[in-house]
């Protein structure tokens, strides 16, 4: 991207600013600007992505706040579930971002299906 913008106005540099789906160019002088809106891909996926997570015999105190916030039920519950067997969860690929970094942050090992093609930031990976 071109980070040397120039006002049409006055020709002063213009200021970038991304927030979610905006993208906007404002000149910090005049105030003159421009606007767009780009959709990443991942909130057009409608693909279901199925997270396994690996049995975790003595789990923390935070990962099982984790489990039991991911799967909405009790600490009792979240405990058992993760000692007994694999955790499958699926979700929209925007949701599953989210789970992701939760997921790198504590340190728990998983698996996503089909493959998920996006990185942590939400865009496209290349292959």
């Amino acid at each position: 991207m071109n980070n040397n913008m120039i006002c049409e106005k006055c020709g002063s540099e213009m200021i970038y600013e991304k927030k979610d789906c905006d993208s906007t160019w404002t000149c910090p002088n005049c105030n003159w600007g421009i606007a767009t809106s780009y959709f990443s891909p991942i909130y057009l996926d409608t693909t279901e992505y199925t997270i396994i997570i690996s049995v975790i015999p003595d789990p923390s105190l935070e990962i099982i706040h984790f489990i039991a916030e991911l799967l909405n039920c009790n600490f009792v519950e979240a405990k058992k579930t993760l000692k007994i067997g694999d955790i499958k969860v699926t979700r929209k690929a925007i949701d599953v971002i989210t789970i992701e970094k939760k997921l790198k942050n504590i340190g728990l090992l998983y698996a996503i299906h089909p493959i998920f093609p996006y990185n942590l930031d939400g865009e496209k990976n290349d292959k």
